[in-house]
C-alpha cells in the first residue's frame, strides 16, 4: 500500500500541467489563497461547502506553484478528499447524502435558535443555496 506521501506525489504528477508565469502566475496564487479561504471558512459557515473550494485550491497551485500544491496534498485534513476527488472523479454517494443533510440541519437550526436579521437570513440562506446546488450537481459513485 503507498504511503500519503507516494500518493501525493503521483496524483500531483498525474495532474501537473506547465507552469503558469508572470502576471497569470501571481493571478492563480492569488485565486488558490482566495479559495482556500471560502474552504476553510466554509468549515465553521452553515451552507458553504468546503471541498469544491479545496479543489479549485488544488487546481490553482498545481498550476502556479506545484510545490504548495504537495504540501496541500499531504495535509491530513485536506489531502484525502483531494487524492479521492483526483482518484475517481466523484464523491461516494453517502457522503454527498450527509453533506446535504447536514447544510440543511445546520440551516434549520440557525433559523430555529438565532435572531438574525433579515440581511443576515438572506446572506445564510443564499450561501445554504448555493451549497446545496454545488452538493448536489457533483457526480456520485457508489461505495465499494
Amino acid at each position: 500500500m503507498q504511503t500519503m506521501e507516494a500518493t501525493a506525489e503521483n496524483t500531483v504528477a498525474s495532474t501537473a500541467c506547465e507552469c503558469v508565469q508572470g502576471v497569470r502566475r501571481v493571478t492563480y496564487i492569488a485565486m488558490a489563497a482566495l479559495f482556500f479561504a471560502f474552504g476553510a471558512i466554509g468549515v465553521v459557515l452553515p451552507g458553504l461547502p468546503t471541498t469544491p473550494f479545496w479543489l479549485l485550491t488544488s487546481y490553482f497551485l498545481a498550476r502556479s506553484w506545484p510545490a504548495l500544491n504537495r504540501r496541500l496534498m499531504k495535509n491530513r485534513l485536506i489531502g484525502p478528499m483531494l487524492h479521492e476527488w483526483h482518484q475517481h472523479r466523484s464523491v461516494k454517494r453517502s457522503v454527498k447524502r450527509t453533506a446535504i443533510v447536514m447544510v440543511v440541519c445546520a440551516v434549520v437550526f440557525v433559523v430555529a435558535l438565532g435572531n438574525l436579521t433579515p440581511v443576515g437570513l438572506a446572506t445564510m440562506l443564499s450561501a445554504a443555496t448555493i451549497g446545496l446546488a454545488v452538493v448536489c450537481r457533483l457526480p456520485v459513485r457508489d461505495e465499494p
